[in-house]
Parts: structure tokens; C-alpha cells; sequence
């Protein structure tokens, strides 16, 4: 049998003094297996604890006072609550920035649209203006002398027009030329025609 020297010393520890010792028996054999055994035993059960503690084991960050005692429970707890109230500020500041975002948004819109109104109105403006020139100029045209002389009609009771249209108008002193009587005469004819 070989033994290791750890056990030939245990063998001797526990032999009885009064009995010649010659080496370990059975039962330091035995007594050897069952110390190692809860030896085992008492080590598994120490690094479970230590696996279990370490995951306990947390790391929190909080404001504490000098020369103040704090229980860690309370430590915890002051941690999670300013966990808490940080998420709960970022939470708030996210849903401004969008409410920011979103009015912003909305602003632009409101921009772009009224300045599409602004354009669609100035371009309504000008056609219009556009509009009342040329019929300006169509009712100058029209009331406008028609015998070479660029006088225009203001209501005079002395100006000559057709019976048939409010088109052709001579003034007075055109009317007198027998060129423009002949003329007033050949577009009466058209207009009759009409």
C-alpha cells in the first residue's frame, strides 16, 4: 500500500497511543475518505455562497453626506430611485425634443403654405391687374378716335358712333373729312350685316 504522507500522519493522529502503530488501518482509511469527503462538501458549499454573493454584489453611485451613517439598504434603494428619476427625466426631454421636433415641423408647413397662399394670391393680383389693363386698353381702343387724330371719347355729345356696336367712334373734327364719313358709312353696312 502506498500512502501519501498526509495520511500516514492523519493515521497517526488518531491512532489509539496504547496500540503499537504499523501503519493506517481500515478505519483510518475510512475516518480519511469521510474528512476529505466534507472537506469536498464544506468547499462546494463555500464557492456556491461566493458565486451567489458575487452576483449580489452591485455597484451604485449616490450622493452621500460626510460623517453620516447609511444603512446599505438604504443606499440601494436611494440608487434605484435616482435610476428611476434619471429615466424618467431622459424620458421627458426625448418626448420635448419631439414635441420640438414636431412643432417645428408643423411651423414649416404652416410656412410653406402660407407662402404658397402669399404667391398664388400675388399671382391672382397680377392676372388680374394683367386683366383690367388690357380690358383698359381694349376700352381706349374702343373709345378712342378711329380717323388717325389719338383723341379719346369722354363722353362727348358731339362724337359720332355706330348705331350697331360701341366700337367705332370718330371725333368730331375726323367726322367732318369726307374720307371718314365714307368710312363711318362702309362699317355701319359690316355691322348691319352682323
Amino acid at each position: 500500500m502506498n500512502f501519501s504522507k498526509t495520511t500516514l500522519f492523519i493515521s497517526r493522529l488518531n491512532h489509539d497511543p496504547s496500540i503499537p502503530w504499523e501503519g493506517p488501518t481500515k478505519r483510518d482509511e475510512f475516518l480519511i475518505q469521510e474528512v476529505v469527503a466534507g472537506l469536498q462538501t464544506f468547499l462546494s458549499s463555500v464557492k456556491k455562497f461566493a458565486d451567489e454573493s458575487s452576483t449580489k454584489i452591485q455597484t451604485i453611485e449616490v450622493t452621500v453626506r460626510k460623517n453620516f451613517l447609511y444603512r446599505a439598504d438604504e443606499l440601494i434603494r436611494e440608487s434605484e430611485r435616482e435610476k428611476v428619476e434619471k429615466e424618467i427625466i431622459l424620458k421627458e426631454k426625448e418626448l420635448e425634443k419631439e414635441k420640438k421636433r414636431d412643432e417645428r415641423k408643423r411651423k414649416r408647413e404652416e410656412e410653406e403654405k402660407k407662402k404658397q397662399e402669399r404667391e398664388d394670391l400675388q399671382a391672382e393680383k397680377k392676372a388680374k391687374k394683367v386683366k383690367e389693363l388690357e380690358e383698359k386698353e381694349k376700352k381706349k381702343e374702343e373709345n378712342s378716335c378711329k380717323g388717325d387724330c389719338g383723341r379719346v371719347c369722354r363722353n362727348g355729345g358731339s362724337w359720332m358712333g355706330c348705331e350697331f356696336c360701341d366700337v367705332f367712334w370718330v371725333c368730331p373734327v375726323c367726322y367732318r373729312s369726307p374720307i371718314m364719313k365714307q368710312t363711318m358709312a362702309k362699317h355701319e353696312k359690316r355691322c348691319q350685316k352682323l
